[in-house]
């Protein structure tokens, strides 16, 4: 599904974030990227989630060489493809809960009764049903993540690239969120989960380790 070939990331003037990665992950497969802080593990995340670009090396989306896209091409593939999850949940604190989960359904130019029709739905399917209509102000830490969840879910994305989902969460509801995780990658979801936590990694099948902007 997705593979990257000696992929190097340098940003100025001469800070190299990555060097030479090369990894292949497969449809329908849960991958974790571990990392310390600082050690390009979020680099990665980006690229994979084509919101950056390597300065050097190749990505292939399905045989597809992602440097030949233009912006417009890969904002696309980030809303049709692609559901984020972020350890800061990035909740629009104006917007209630299934208004926020219906965000992404906006740019995908889905009509307004079906997009409210599927934000409940989705709600409802993390169970927060009786949340609907609240603000992020008024949801608890595991609250917000699970709108999260639902919203990176939206346009019904074959990979859920999650970012430290757990790091702002105590440990009760953080592995009450992996649960939800494993559910969603039975259900045939690709899954990508970036920390530094290894109670959190050991839930994939297969761990990417990165170290001063290597895969080791």
């Amino acid at each position: 599904m997705i593979k990257l070939e000696k992929i190097s990331k340098t940003y100025p003037p001469q800070l190299h974030a990555l060097e030479d990665a090369s990894l292949s992950i497969l449809q329908g497969e849960f991958v974790a990227i571990m990392g310390k802080s600082g050690s390009g593990k979020s680099t990665l995340m980006n690229i994979i989630g084509f919101l950056d670009k390597p300065t050097t090396g190749h990505m292939k989306f399905f045989s597809k060489d992602v440097k030949t896209l233009t912006q417009n091409e890969l904002a696309n593939l980030r809303l049709r493809e692609i559901g984020f999850v972020f350890q800061n949940f990035n909740l629009l604190p104006r917007l209630s809960a299934w208004r926020n989960v219906a965000l992404p359904m906006v740019y995908a130019e889905i009509p307004r009764q079906k997009r409210k029709e599927k934000a409940f739905q989705l709600l409802d399917q993390v169970g927060l049903a009786d949340r609907v209509l609240h603000f992020p102000n008024k949801l608890s830490g595991g609250e917000r993540q699970r709108v999260a969840i639902a919203r990176a879910l939206a346009n019904d994305p074959n990979i859920i690239i999650a970012d430290e989902p757990t790091g702002n969460l105590d440990s009760k509801t953080g592995s009450d969120i992996m649960d939800m995780f494993c559910q969603l990658h039975q259900q045939g979801k690709t899954l990508i989960i970036v920390t530094h936590d290894a109670s959190i990694a050991a839930y994939a099948q297969r761990i990417i380790n990165v170290h001063d902007g290597r895969i080791v």
